[in-house]
């Protein structure tokens, strides 16, 4: 009589602790893949939102290294210098840089400014006013700026792998002669804006690090 049947033929109390062992362990296993995946989920949206996180606080970062360097005239007095020196950005307020931003900035075009587009009344249109000469020319042009902000993490702090590159425009009155010295080979257009700021002013991309 072979194990597990009684002498009538039918399947004794072993076989069905068999079948019941072979159930649970489907059971388990389908139990512990439905885990897995959970965690796996889950793990995705943690880092996803860590991700999304960096790359506010990289571009909020880009903003800061761009604005610091416009509340200074250095870039149109030694726009080299400028892009020589980054500025490490400090976002949290806990006394540690975070992220380093590398601001390039680069004359892109140079506008004539005629009589006709000056403000007598306007304090700082009256230096140009007073170079202006009977054909209507100044001394002054406008000179209109790409700023392009890199930002990468800062020295000793997290790297998150997220890389941001940000591009501001920016226009600029000038004298003629300063303007020739920091624009080099950028010829002098007429009084029609050559560069429409309003297209350039916001180019952000994302490089992330996978």
């Amino acid at each position: 009589m072979k194990p597990g049947r009684s002498r009538d033929g039918r399947c004794g109390p072993g076989s069905e602790r068999g079948a019941t062992l072979v159930i649970a362990l489907v059971m388990l296993s389908l139990m512990l893949i439905q885990g897995v995946a959970s965690f796996t989920a889950a793990n995705i949206q943690v880092r996803n939102a860590g991700s999304l996180q960096s790359r506010q606080e990289a571009q909020a970062a880009a903003d800061l290294g761009v604005a610091d360097v416009l509340n200074s005239a250095a870039f149109v007095a030694d726009p080299d210098a400028v892009a020589r020196s980054p500025i490490d950005i400090d976002i949290d307020g806990n006394g540690r840089a975070a992220y380093r931003v590398s601001v390039t900035p680069a004359c892109i075009a140079v506008q004539k400014v005629t009589l006709s587009m000056l403000v007598p009344e306007r304090t700082d249109d009256a230096a140009c006013i007073a170079s202006s000469t009977v054909d209507g020319d100044t001394a002054c042009v406008d000179t209109s700026w790409n700023l392009q902000a890199v930002v990468i993490p800062a020295p000793g702090a997290t790297d998150s792998g997220v890389r941001v590159e940000m591009h501001q425009g920016v226009r600029v009155r000038l004298d003629a002669g300063d303007a020739a010295r920091v624009c080099p080979g950028v010829g002098i257009a007429g009084s029609t804006p050559p560069v429409s700021l309003t297209k350039m002013r916001r180019k952000t991309y994302w490089y992330l690090r996978t």
